[in-house]
């Protein structure tokens, strides 16, 4: 088609619109406004006797010049029926105004919407709800969101729980323009919600818009309770310390749920090996379970980690304690004077003023022991040549350690009493699990030196006595022999 004839109809037709740009009506018509639902397929009606003069056009750009389909035309499939135009697969780049002309002349003017119905989503906590079940868990608050995304125009949202419509006052509703910014908006009601029923309904009804009718979407909720995690040794409860328990002995753990719905499932990890457990139980008790997992262990290892594992049905994050087992071995004491082995509770006799070489000694304990000398209840102050020897147990290839504390001591008083005390603690509590005293009495036989003592007083006095009548008798003599005449 020769290029004349374009310039020839475009200013034609830029006459036309400026006579008429201040008007809705051309030629006497009225724009037909049409909705059609994106998508979905429109017809714009018009007949024309001849092609000679007949066009489609937008507000834009000729779609058809005659018969003819333009190049440069908006997405979508536009086809003619006895020349009324028919639009396949409606989008949003179709809104806007049409005209049919006739010979040179409007025929027919439509006004073209598109309606779009949006996607409703429920969210709890900013994620999307899979499937038909939403599970909460029960008596903790929970933001319930019900989204319908890119309306057009935008519409109004209200929720409903087990049939109820909720009053306005209790929701938070807005609408937002859509990120896409193609003229489509978001609608958003939110409620916060606490429940405690173990099961129920709650829907999202979407109003109305010019084409679509009222849109509803609905999930049931399951309230679940997520469980306490127990673990104990003994009958005594430990969460996530170390307990010490002696080398060789046996101990009953048990790894408890209490509380949960639906019941618990447990699992008790041995150093991080799952073990089956020879014991386990639920009971319920409504509305929720108790979950009971037990087993009879013997203690041969250095270090036991027990974790006791709790998971839910409905995917909350598992619960778990956990305690670690320091086994240790209580030592054998011994105290010695001079070499000698002192068995405990008896006496050893010394002469005074005579130095006596005390060592208490522990042997095979795990951990490693302080001993402490006590000297008549108190602490003595003797030379720090403390020393751990570390030794290792044939039968089960453990650590055990020897440890030796020595003092000099003199007999300076009376009787002493000579305490080796062990204190046997773990870190990083410094537990005592074991305390056991060695005593003794030193005895110093004073009788022999006393006696000598008393003699040689009595012997002092008995002699200074004869001395001091000696001279008393001489001093008489003399004073005779002066005073007798010659």
């Amino acid at each position: 088609m020769p290029k004349t004839y374009f310039y020839v109809l475009w200013g034609t037709l830029l006459v036309t619109d400026c006579l008429v740009a201040s008007s809705k009506k051309i030629w006497g018509l009225n724009s037909t406004r049409i909705v059609v639902l994106e998508s979905e397929s429109v017809l714009l009606e018009c007949i024309c006797g001849s092609l000679e003069g007949s066009f489609w056009k937008d507000e834009h750009d000729f779609i058809f010049v005659g018969s003819n389909l333009q190049e440069e035309t908006l997405f979508g499939s536009f086809t003619l029926t006895n020349y009324s135009l028919y639009i396949t697969s409606v989008q949003l780049l179709h809104e806007g105004e049409y005209q049919c002309w006739c010979n040179y002349s409007v025929q027919e003017k439509y006004e073209l919407n598109v309606e779009v119905i949006p996607n409703l989503v429920f969210t709890v906590a900013s994620s999307n709800i899979t499937g038909r079940v939403l599970y909460l868990e029960e008596n903790r608050n929970h933001s319930l969101m019900c989204q319908a995304n890119g309306a057009k125009p935008p519409v109004n949202l209200k929720l409903m729980i087990n049939g109820d419509v909720l009053n306005s006052s209790i929701t938070k509703f807005w609408v937002n323009e859509s990120s896409a910014r193609n003229g489509t908006y978001d609608s958003v009601v939110e409620l916060w919600i606490r429940p405690t029923d173990i099961t129920g309904n709650i829907s999202c009804i979407r109003s109305p818009q010019t084409i679509s009718k009222e849109q509803h979407t609905g999930v049931s909720f399951v309230t679940y309770v997520i469980p306490r995690i127990f673990l104990s040794i003994n009958g005594r409860s430990f969460a996530n310390r170390s307990t010490y328990v002696e080398e060789g002995n046996k101990v009953l753990v048990r790894c408890k749920a209490e509380g949960a719905r639906p019941a618990a499932n447990l699992t008790l990890m041995i150093s991080n090996i799952s073990f089956e457990s020879t014991y386990s139980s639920t009971r319920p008790y409504a509305p929720s379970f108790h979950t009971l997992i037990s087993e009879n262990l013997i203690i041969i290892q250095e270090h036991t980690l027990l974790t006791c594992i709790g998971r839910g049905e409905y995917g909350y994050a598992e619960q778990s304690v956990y305690t670690n087992i320091i086994s240790f071995v209580s030592p054998k004491l011994r105290l010695s004077i001079n070499g000698e082995h002192i068995p405990n509770g008896t006496t050893y006799n010394n002469t005074e003023g005579k130095w006596v070489l005390v060592i208490c000694e522990a042997f095979g304990a795990r951990p490693s022991v302080n001993l402490t000398i006590l000297v008549n209840g108190t602490s003595f102050q003797y030379s720090n040549v403390t020393d751990r020897a570390k030794n290792f147990n044939e039968s089960t290839g453990l650590p055990t350690f020897s440890t030796r504390a020595a003092i000099n001591l003199s007999s300076a008083e009376g009787k002493l009493t000579i305490t080796c005390l062990c204190i046997c603690y773990a870190q990083p509590r410094r537990e005592f699990y074991y305390i056991e005293m060695l005593t003794t009495e030193l005895n110093v036989d004073i009788s022999i030196t006393a006696i000598a003592i008393v003699s040689s007083v009595f012997a002092v006095i008995v002699l200074s006595g004869f001395l001091y009548c000696s001279i008393q008798i001489k001093r008489r003599r003399r004073t005779s022999k002066k005073s007798v005449p010659r």
